[in-house]
């Protein structure tokens, strides 16, 4: 191996496990200095989404291959939908680790994936030097959010980690996959190649509709945007059309199949209904990649100017995430993810472009103050992640006794029966012990707001009467009573509505109702 390749594979190798000792350190400060007395659940940004995932894990630990809502009690067939959660969940225990280990094996190895696509991916663009740079920008590279971390709603670079290559492999193990994944099908888009790489798109496009559904829409309509301005221009647009088609069609039978489930199933379709991602104003999102955003505007004008060349991939990429960004559907902002590999790619091409203006020692440190800029919104999630270990969030740690009191319940209970807790508490309980809950999640509990007004009721109301009708009509099997719930509650006596206490540990009781499991 040439001695500048062997450079190159020890750079994107150190780096690659700097950036990923980087994603680990929020979450080994959390589970290595617990504030006394408090048990980490293993989640840390976004601690709604992030429990919903460990609850599908823990379905699959439970032995299950189809799906059932876990923040809701209505009963309610099973889909084949969320296999990647469902499949860690299985290994988890076939493996004898923990869900929130196996969540984060699980991420640091879809993240080191991701670094590991884009790297080659980029080798389709720049050389030396450069590409290390446009890697540093696209695995780096966000916006102005740190600016404003108090405004309401806050700007993309803090709230939509898909649309960002760091802040995914912050967030959990399927979006740096899915990003990796589009990556990976980009590359081959431009490369050489018959069969195998067919084959490889194939299995590209397969994998991104199980992981991550709308990633695969994303880039197919990028690759065949891609495929028709080369044809017009009488270039090569095979690669990119074969790769595209090889992909949709392994893919095509998920989509279809999510389509149709998420109609069929009562239960699916009413959470679809109340699902409802809207994407952010357009300056929001150009705020939301500051200078990456500006210096991408450069890049475009140069692709532009000498098109046609591979940065018209990573042109209509751009144009094909806007389209879906905005169009008329519910979940049109998560057509976002992965928008920072060509926002990245174009960034790289337009600092290079003005980087040639000036001599090479200049050039050096205006990299080294673009990145410094492009890199504070990666540090303030950083700071932001530890400070939450830091300080005991509520939806992050659980106290020691509600942690054996949720074994007990899954002891007591097998994963089975409706859960009544407050609502901070319900949000963990599906993941730890497998129950389902009454309210826990705002898009995942059917009728979410009406339902979170009734459980708040249910221990601030002083009239047992009332109480009683709740339990009945919620089917609710076991009522966990503790600091939480105390904190809720207004003249509540679990003995006085007739339950009976199976277990205690320490402050928090777990209460058993006559509904069966």
């Amino acid at each position: 191996m040439p001695t500048h390749e062997r450079s190159e594979h020890l750079w994107i190798a150190l780096c690659t496990c700097v950036l990923l000792a980087l994603t680990v350190a929020p979450y080994a400060v959390a589970w290595l200095g617990a504030p006394q007395g408090l048990v980490f659940t293993g989640v840390l940004y976004n601690p709604w989404d992030g429990h919903s995932y460990l609850a599908k894990m823990r379905q699959g630990w439970d032995g299950r291959w189809l799906f059932h809502l876990p923040f809701t009690e209505e009963p309610h067939d099973g889909a084949f939908i969320f296999a990647f959660y469902l499949a860690l969940g299985h290994a988890a225990r076939a493996l004898g680790l923990s869900l929130p280990l196996t969540f984060h094996l699980a991420r640091v190895l879809a993240s080191a994936f991701m670094f590991a696509m884009l790297w080659r991916l980029l080798g389709r663009f720049f050389a030396g030097p450069m590409r290390r740079r446009a890697f540093l920008l696209t695995a780096l590279g966000a916006g102005l959010g740190w600016l404003f971390p108090t405004t309401a709603p806050l700007l993309p670079d803090l709230w939509i980690p898909e649309a960002f290559a760091f802040y995914s492999a912050l967030s959990n193990p399927h979006f740096p996959l899915a990003l990796g994944l589009m990556a990976a099908l980009a590359d081959m888009s431009l490369a050489d190649g018959g069969r195998r790489r067919l084959l490889g798109a194939a299995a590209c496009g397969l994998a991104m509709a199980v992981v991550q559904p709308l990633a695969l829409p994303v880039i197919l309509a990028a690759l065949a945007a891609y495929a028709l301005a080369q044809a017009l221009r009488r270039r090569e647009w095979r690669g990119a059309l074969g790769a595209a088609a090889a992909a949709g069609v392994a893919g095509a039978p998920v989509l279809a199949y999510d389509l149709w489930v998420y109609r069929a199933n009562p239960a699916l379709a009413a959470w679809s209904a109340q699902n409802v991602t809207v994407s952010p104003p357009a300056w929001h999102w150009l705020a939301g990649y500051g200078l990456l955003a500006a210096l991408a505007g450069v890049g475009l004008w140069a692709a532009l100017r000498h098109s046609p060349s591979p940065l018209d991939l990573a042109a209509v990429w751009v144009g094909a995430a806007a389209v879906g960004m905005y169009i008329p559907f519910a979940l049109q902002r998560r057509f976002s993810i992965g928008l920072g590999i060509p926002v990245g790619i174009l960034a790289a091409a337009g600092f290079g472009a003005l980087a040639g203006k000036v001599k090479p020692r200049l050039g050096n440190a205006l990299f080294a103050g673009v990145q410094g800029l492009v890199s504070l919104s990666a540090a303030f999630l950083l700071v932001l992640g530890i400070a939450g270990a830091v300080g005991g969030e509520p939806r992050v740690f659980v106290s020691a006794d509600e942690a054996h009191a949720l074994t007990a319940l899954r002891d007591v209970g097998g994963g089975r029966g409706v859960v009544a807790a407050s609502p901070a508490l319900s949000t963990i309980v599906p993941g730890w012990a497998g129950n389902p809950v009454v309210y826990g999640h705002p898009y995942e509990t059917i009728r979410a707001e009406e339902k979170q007004a009734a459980l708040e009721r249910f221990f601030a109301q002083a009239d047992d009467a009332a109480r009683r009708r709740f339990l009945a009509e919620h089917r609710v099997a076991f009522v966990l009573w503790g600091a939480r719930e105390r904190a809720m509650a207004s003249d509540f006596s679990p003995e006085r509505l007739g339950l009976r206490l199976v277990a205690r540990c320490g402050a928090v009781e777990v209460w058993a109702t006559g509904e069966r499991p």
